[in-house]
């Protein structure tokens, strides 16, 4: 029997490209945090910032000082990073949805007055329509809480078969879905 040689069985890759690494890897304000840090060390080292040693709590006001102007100047770019991606993320949300919907009337103008293609029609549109919903209850809150599920029952996009399977026994990202 021939024996393979895989070399990710023995040494699994770690996957950086879905991890938020590469994005602090590359982000200016990691960098500077850091070179900020080993300054510190060095200046602490060097003997040029000491602390008193009868105060062991007080802390040099040109340590603070600094630190806290980083903590600032970090804290305005996160804040203007978080609204950039915020607006982002709406638009994206809102092009899904208007994507989604105009897929569901279209299907409906296409196939509206052919009979035999009736209930293909209305499952591929409540389909379409329940994937909407996973997708939204998946990135607000990162789960379908069971709330949810009953919700995409009671429209009767899902029925309990289709739920049960989803919740238990699909191993996919339900917002691929």
């Amino acid at each position: 029997m021939p024996t393979y040689y895989e070399p990710q069985t023995c040494l699994p890759r770690f996957s950086w490209s879905k991890t938020v690494y590469p994005r602090i890897l590359l982000s200016i304000e990691f960098w500077l945090c850091i070179a900020v840090h080993s300054a510190f060390v060095a200046l602490l080292r060097l003997d040029y910032i000491s602390f008193p040693p009868e105060d062991v709590g007080f802390v040099p006001i040109e340590l603070l000082a600094t630190l806290l102007g980083l903590l600032g100047l970090s804290s305005a770019i996160l804040l203007r990073d978080s609204r950039r991606w915020h607006e982002i993320l709406t638009q994206a949300c809102a092009r899904v949805s208007e994507e989604s919907l105009m897929s569901v009337q279209e299907l409906q103008a296409l196939l509206g007055h052919v009979d035999p293609a009736l209930p293909y029609r209305f499952a591929s549109a409540k389909y379409v329509l329940a994937a909407l919903y996973v997708f939204f209850f998946t990135i607000t809150n990162g789960t379908i809480p069971a709330r949810g599920w009953g919700e995409l029952r009671a429209k009767g996009l899902l029925n309990d078969m289709e739920v049960e399977f989803l919740e238990a026994r699909y191993r996919g990202a339900l917002i691929a879905l």
